[in-house]
């Protein structure tokens, strides 16, 4: 696998693995009181490939399957799988987000299983309606995940109101942004372990149960849709275009994705 088509797959990948963002972003302050997450209240997607300065904490896990349309080289779908679960408490102290990616899904495509990843997240949820984090992203590796450079990374998250005076949607905007390598440097530097990259993401949650995404990652620019279908359980539906301004490839790629959200403490 080249560096270009393994961007391509970290990219299609990271639609199932931002799910625990989008889950858990709901930490911020509703009117005078803080809203946090219950069962059965998830948002909607907050970032595509970004990492946002949201995370899961104890008592919060996922699990999320999706896909990519075509990755260089490559003309059918790419699926994957995902599964994280929280430790810690980000809003006292600090969280903890274990993340396990499964990139081959197709028995007929190397076998299930055979190719994957694992990320680590910790995180703080901060006062003034915004969430830090470092991590790493591929930190674990095997099979054809190896070709995807292991990644370090920082996010800042902040939270603003389009409609602050509302009681019933304040149409929340998340604006992330952040610095890491690996697969958040310049496509040109992909074989450079020791180059950094800027990313970046703004979701724009205009109903409480919908949002719009635009995402910034190594130099390509991605757009989405995200979407809970059914108020009281915890699924969140994601979808749109991978570098739509045909970075990598000259052929548009499409994503999506469907996650669920497990509430146990």
């Amino acid at each position: 696998m080249g560096h270009k088509r393994s961007a391509i797959v970290a990219l299609g990948i990271a639609a199932t693995m931002a799910l625990s963002s989008n889950a858990f972003a709901a930490t911020y302050a509703s009117g005078s009181q803080p809203w946090y997450m219950t069962p059965g209240q998830i948002g909607p997607g907050i970032v595509i490939n970004a990492p946002a300065g949201y995370g899961a904490s104890w008592g919060q896990a996922f699990l999320a399957a999706g896909g990519a349309t075509r990755t260089p080289g490559r003309n059918k779908v790419d699926g994957s799988l995902a599964g994280g679960i929280g430790f810690g408490n980000a809003n006292k102290y600090v969280g903890v987000e274990l993340d396990v990616g499964i990139i081959s899904v197709d028995p007929n495509d190397g076998g299930f299983g055979e190719d994957g990843n694992v990320a680590l997240k910790i995180h703080r949820n901060l006062p003034w309606n915004a969430a830090i984090a470092v991590g790493t992203m591929n930190g674990v590796r095997w099979g054809s995940g190896k070709n995807v450079p292991n990644s370090y990374y920082g996010s800042y998250t902040q939270v603003f109101f389009a409609n602050p005076s509302s009681m019933t949607n304040r149409m929340p905007i998340f604006a992330t942004i952040g610095y890491g390598n690996g697969q958040f440097q310049r496509l040109n530097g992909l074989t450079k372990s020791n180059m950094l990259g800027v990313f970046g993401s703004l979701a724009w949650q205009f109903v409480p149960r919908a949002s719009l995404i635009a995402d910034y990652t190594s130099e390509t620019l991605d757009t989405g849709f995200s979407v809970i279908p059914f108020k009281t359980v915890p699924i969140s539906l994601n979808f749109g275009a991978i570098d739509i301004t045909q970075r990598v490839s000259n052929k548009q790629a499409f994503y999506a994705s469907l996650g669920y959200v497990f509430n146990f403490s």
